[in-house]
């Protein structure tokens, strides 16, 4: 073999691998955090990787599900598309609801038809969010001028608010989620077997913010038996 021809087959090899992972990375269902050292990295608006942030939405939602001893939900490419349109309809038309304002995405029901998904003896439920890149929401702060930018800062430190990281952001999501009971209620629906959370990168009340949509889809029944009692 010459070394041109190895040199190809080592390029090719290489993008084959990568390409591998990132499939990887698209279709796994429940994501340690303990594996991902990049959500331990900041938001940034100018780069903001969705499929990270997704999936560690979606391992927190499982934990949950999990500690009330129920099957963890499996991922979903076909709903995460669904979520994605949401997410970004929201912040495009700049409102906050399961409602559309457009007329073809107006109801759930409708958005997952105009995605060819069966919907024969199954039910979907929607929980949404958004909140910022800056870590503010339990933050007393004050807003300062700096060069001609607005920078933020906590109240008791005098210290500029930073950006949360992909971990704190997905974990302070469920949490508000769980401490909400509609939403809750959705996560812990014993029916739903598979999940897809959409992410948009946009602005909110004038400042960089991250919508979220999440979606389940499940049948209308299932067997009484639990995730916990088939473990044991």
């Amino acid at each position: 073999m010459t070394k041109k021809i190895m040199t190809a087959f080592i390029f090719s090899l290489i993008l084959a691998l990568n390409l591998y992972s990132q499939k990887k990375l698209d279709t796994q269902a429940h994501v340690d955090p303990k594996d991902r050292q990049i959500i331990q990295l900041k938001l940034n608006p100018q780069s903001l990787q969705r499929s990270i942030l997704e999936h560690a939405i979606i391992d927190y939602t499982n934990k949950e599900r999990e500690k009330h001893h129920l099957h963890p939900c499996t991922f979903s490419k076909h709903l995460r598309s669904v979520a994605r349109l949401h997410s970004k309809e929201m912040d495009s038309l700049q409102y906050f609801s399961h409602i559309s304002p457009v007329q073809k995405n107006r109801e759930l029901l409708q958005r997952i038809e105009n995605a060819h998904i069966t919907m024969v003896n199954k039910q979907v439920g929607e929980n949404i969010g958004v909140d910022f890149y800056l870590a503010i929401a339990t933050v007393p702060f004050y807003v300062k001028n700096k060069k001609g930018q607005k920078i933020y800062i906590d109240f008791k430190t005098k210290a500029e608010i930073p950006m949360q990281t992909y971990l704190e952001f997905a974990r302070d999501m469920v949490t508000k989620w769980m401490a909400s009971p509609g939403h809750k209620k959705n996560i812990l629906t014993p029916e739903y077997t598979e999940i897809g959370i959409g992410v948009a990168s946009g602005v909110f009340e004038g400042m960089d913010a991250i919508y979220v949509t999440q979606l389940f889809i499940g049948p209308l029944s299932v067997q009484k038996e639990s995730f916990h009692n088939m473990n044991h």
